[in-house]
């Protein structure tokens, strides 16, 4: 498999405009020093420095639209005046837009996104943004198509795309191929967005190896082929994508396109929790207080939860909250566990809402409250977690915190019985007994 080596971010869209990238350029040899006697040349006259700006001016009043974007720029820098005057950078950018230069389109269509001496008007800007990206800016059909796909008018958005696209811009690619997957602007084409996918990904664009490998990983506009799948992980690992790194260690974990292996898979977590993957941190965590592939070390297991709970991790804040209800590895401390529960329930974890729900019913460090644990529980069973509807449907029908309603507890005994969850399916066969 023959790929190229280069890298660029992933996700355009709402992404921050790239207007802050920076202004485009003005005549050659035109620059902010104003050293006396210092020779530039400006289509093909010769002047010192001190001369550029008077020169300049009469040129961009004779209505040239090169002279006009430069002496914008000089506006802007605070090179005349030695002071940045953002007005009438806006002014000689617009000068040089309504004369159908590209650049000059480009430039005041920033003052207009930015308010940049000009009030801020995002409509205007993307009207000029649209008419120097069909001239060929490609940071302007960037815009273009963000602000088109913040209208929602993906049709639009599409098209600037595809400009983009036929730049060799591959982070427009990777959208181009979302549009297409997912029937966005057009009509659904797996093949179209397979298609500028692996155009993107043997450009070398880091995030798009990643999403061709979870092609070949799921079969999707691919044959599923985990060969193919572990070439675009390792593809994508080099490019430091921190994802394709702790799917390459779940490879070895699992013996996925790799042979099994414990001491590769924690080589990989660590390569990808030090590129700042939270994932990687919890899995190592885990590794440590399992002793998979690794002698047990609680201490080391803490440590790794610690690090994902810094990063607002659920599942760092459920295992380490875990460890403090069951004093392992630290002292037991209820007041702690809950708190790390409750950080992860906030963040909508339906495991985290059965703890706080098992505290309550149990009587951690305190009395028991059954209606609390019913609310904790009737919680996490919204969110299709199968220890909550278990434990829903046992209140109900046992009466337990809440009014009893065997038939509603049959309900939530089943969906989690029809989830795997034996102890559901024990309780259920067990609730026949209260049919009326």
């Amino acid at each position: 498999m023959n790929v190229k080596h280069h890298h660029l971010v992933f996700v355009l869209a709402l992404s921050p405009l790239l207007a802050s990238a920076g202004w485009f350029d003005w005549i050659p040899g035109v620059g902010k020093d104003k050293k006396p006697k210092e020779e530039k040349v400006v289509e093909g006259e010769k002047f010192t420095t001190e001369q550029s700006v008077e020169t300049l001016l009469k040129m961009a009043g004779d209505g040239s639209p090169n002279a006009q974007v430069a002496l914008g720029k000089l506006y802007l820098e605070g090179t005349v005046d030695n002071k940045p005057n953002p007005v009438e950078a806006a002014r000689w950018f617009k000068e040089a837009a309504v004369n159908g230069n590209a650049n000059g389109q480009f430039n005041y269509a920033i003052c207009l996104e930015t308010g940049t001496g000009v009030p801020a008007d995002p409509e205007e800007a993307l009207t000029w943004f649209a008419k120097a990206a069909e001239k060929g800016i490609l940071k302007a059909m960037i815009n273009a198509a963000i602000s088109y796909e913040r209208k929602n008018e993906m049709e639009r958005a599409l098209h600037f795309y595809l400009l983009a696209a036929n730049e060799g811009n591959t982070a427009a690619m990777r959208k181009i191929s979302e549009f297409f997957r997912k029937g966005i602007g057009t009509k659904e084409n797996i093949g179209q967005a397979t298609r500028f996918l692996v155009e993107a990904a043997k450009n070398g664009d880091g995030k798009a190896q990643l999403a061709l490998a979870e092609c070949y990983r799921d079969g999707v506009g691919v044959p599923k082929d985990y060969g193919e799948m572990v070439n675009w992980l390792w593809l994508a690992a080099e490019k430091g994508e921190r994802e394709a790194m702790f799917q390459f260690a779940q490879c070895y974990s699992e013996g996925r396109g790799l042979k099994k292996s414990d001491r590769d898979a924690m080589r990989w977590y660590h390569a990808a929790a030090a590129a700042g993957s939270v994932p990687a941190m919890v899995e190592i965590g885990k590794r440590f207080q399992t002793g998979t592939g690794i002698d047990v070390d609680l201490k080391k297991a803490v440590s790794w939860y610690e690090k994902a709970v810094d990063n607002n991790s659920a599942e760092g804040q459920i295992a380490l909250g875990s460890l403090y209800l069951a004093g392992h590895g630290v002292p037991q401390d209820v007041d702690k566990a809950a708190a790390y529960f409750t950080m992860a329930a906030d963040q909508g974890d339906g495991q985290a809402m059965y703890n706080l729900g098992y505290i309550a019913e149990k009587g951690f460090g305190g009395k028991t409250d059954p209606a609390e644990a019913v609310r904790w529980y009737t919680r996490s069973a919204a969110r299709d977690n199968v220890a909550g509807l278990c434990a829903l449907g046992r209140c109900l029908v046992d009466g337990v915190g809440v009014e009893a309603n065997p038939e509603k507890g049959r309900f939530y005994l089943k969906k989690a019985a029809m989830k795997g969850h034996r102890p559901a399916l024990d309780l259920l066969k067990k609730a026949q007994g209260y049919e009326e």
